[in-house]
């Protein structure tokens, strides 16, 4: 074994160590991003609740994930027991309060405005336990910044999810300057729950990050036409990448 599968293996390893302690997830936002979001993360196991300030969104968010898990059953792409599953596991509120209770986990999927994603994240820093790691969806706005706004800043990290979630298994991760390694990976366990970066061939992973304001790329083997590239940059995400958050 080559000393680059080898460390390949041993990251795969930490990832499904890592993946296991997760239970909770909260998804902030029930626009179609974060409708999504809250779909891939129930089917991946985990207790997710669903918020938006406004109970008819959260309505017709809660009808659109259920139609497409159904809708994934009659395509044979979902196993029904899988589906059943979710269901059971997808929760939604419109007390903020209530989504960040016991989480170990929140994404924010709310419109991509700086002032009112600062909001957010000052509330979850506020809300959620001190060990929750606060995520953002954001295609564009500076998760430096939005860390900056915490008291927590290494535990907040970029999750850019590409539209229609449950089917694009591409995701970027992105690190703000002051994120940690520990949050990078609980942030690639997590995703892997959902099914994102779960390639045909084995540890398909392949990271780009910025050292010294050089590129430098690793990877463990060539990654398969079905299999995404994970993205970890710091401070911004590219730009123009997603479909609007609600």
């Amino acid at each position: 074994m080559t000393a680059g599968a080898a460390e390949s293996r041993m990251a795969e390893g930490r990832m499904t160590e890592t993946a296991a302690q997760l239970r909770r997830v909260a998804v902030i936002g029930a626009g179609t991003m974060g409708r999504g979001i809250a779909q891939v993360a129930a089917l991946g196991g985990f207790e997710t609740m669903l918020f938006d300030v406004d109970e008819g969104v959260l309505k017709q968010a809660q009808q659109s994930i259920v139609g497409a898990l159904q809708k994934g059953v009659d395509l044979g792409k979902v196993p029904a027991s899988a589906a059943e599953a979710a269901r059971t596991h997808l929760r939604t509120t419109s007390r903020l309060e209530d989504a960040a209770r016991g989480i170990d986990l929140a994404i924010e999927a709310v419109p991509e405005e700086i002032g009112l994603k600062i909001e957010t994240f000052r509330a979850l820093d506020r809300l959620a336990p001190p060990h929750a790691v606060l995520a953002t969806n954001t295609s564009a706005l500076s998760i430096t910044e939005l860390a900056g706004a915490t008291d927590r800043p290494e535990r907040v990290i970029g999750m850019h999810f590409f539209n229609p979630v449950h089917l694009m298994r591409l995701l970027e991760v992105v690190r703000a300057l002051q994120t940690s390694d520990e949050t990078r990976a609980i942030a690639f366990a997590a995703a892997r729950r959902m099914g994102k970066g779960r390639p045909s061939c084995a540890a398909a992973w392949s990271s780009i990050r910025t050292t010294g304001g050089r590129a430098t790329t690793s990877s463990a083997c060539c990654a398969t036409r079905s299999a995404p590239i994970s993205k970890t940059t710091r401070g911004r995400a590219p730009r123009g990448r997603s479909a609007p958050q609600s």
